[in-house]
């Protein structure tokens, strides 16, 4: 038997590869990237080698390929052709942000799920759960722009349930129904309770100046806080008070020159009577 000649083609020598325009993604949705790698004369070049660097470190190959952003930003790709020592390339910008989608209502009828963009949204192969059942919703299923849709149960057989959720093709959740509430952080709730404290104190002692009581507020607290408040200011206050009774004494005398008033002129006294008060001072704030 003769033997079948293989037909030799030689590389291009010049070669162009096209990877289309600047376009969005949505954060862990696959975006379907394709390139076309063509020679001179327009016709495709099969046998062309195409790789690709997604911008964030991540590569690919293959005419076409999907790839999937899981955080916001803007990022260059770039698409290279190669065919023997003949290469080419070419580059767009993808801008990756989160789906504005949510879950809007949940009721006997259904799910319905809202599209807040302004933009298209493609929900090929997300999953809808609700209980204990799930619906991957087919290729080809679109929301159009601030456009709310209702998923039949009759469409999707979930059962009627209080809570549901749309996840990402890659099974991270996107929304749930109802919309959780983000927790107080543990520092915001002690700087609260700290801060409604010492309003607290600070109210109880206005109140005790005034001679006024709040029926609501508890009268221990306000005891409590008016007993602290006087242990702490008892040595200052009696210290003030037998400072100012030795300057009455003082100043009552000092216009007189009795024997009475020597008397009292005289710094023993006044110290006998210094120390009296305070005495006295400290018994009453006790």
């Amino acid at each position: 038997p003769s033997a079948r000649a293989s037909t030799y083609v030689p590389p291009p020598s010049v070669l162009t590869v096209d990877a289309g325009a600047d376009r969005e993604a949505f954060l862990e949705v696959p975006l379907r990237l394709s390139a076309h790698a063509v020679t001179k004369s327009g016709a495709a070049d099969p046998s062309a080698r195409i790789a690709w660097s997604f911008g964030d470190g991540s590569a690919g190959e293959g005419s076409v390929t999907e790839k999937t952003y899981r955080y916001a930003g803007t990022y260059l790709v770039k698409v290279t052709a190669t065919d023997g020592t003949t290469s080419a390339e070419d580059e767009f910008t993808v801008v990756a942000k989160p789906a504005l989608v949510r879950i809007a209502s949940v009721s006997g009828d259904g799910i319905t799920i809202a599209n807040d963009s302004s933009e298209r949204l493609d929900l090929s192969l997300w999953r809808l759960s609700a209980g204990a059942g799930s619906f991957r919703i087919p290729n080809g299923t679109v929301l159009l722009p601030e456009a709310n849709v209702l998923f039949p149960s009759s469409v999707t057989n979930l059962p009627v349930a209080l809570e549901a959720s749309l996840a990402y093709p890659d099974g991270v959740i996107a929304a749930r129904y109802p919309s959780s509430v983000p927790a107080v952080p543990l520092a915001d709730m002690q700087l609260s309770v700290s801060t409604t404290g010492s309003s607290s104190e600070q109210t109880a002692e206005q109140l005790a100046v005034h001679g006024e009581a709040s029926p609501a507020r508890s009268q221990g607290s306000i005891s409590n806080t008016a007993h602290e408040n006087q242990a702490v200011s008892a040595p200052a206050a009696a210290i003030g008070l037998a400072a100012a009774g030795a300057a009455i004494l003082s100043r009552g005398t000092a216009s007189t020159s009795s024997p009475f008033a020597k008397l009292f002129k005289s710094p023993w006294t006044l110290g006998l009577f210094g120390v009296m008060t305070l005495a006295a001072g400290a018994f009453i704030l006790l």
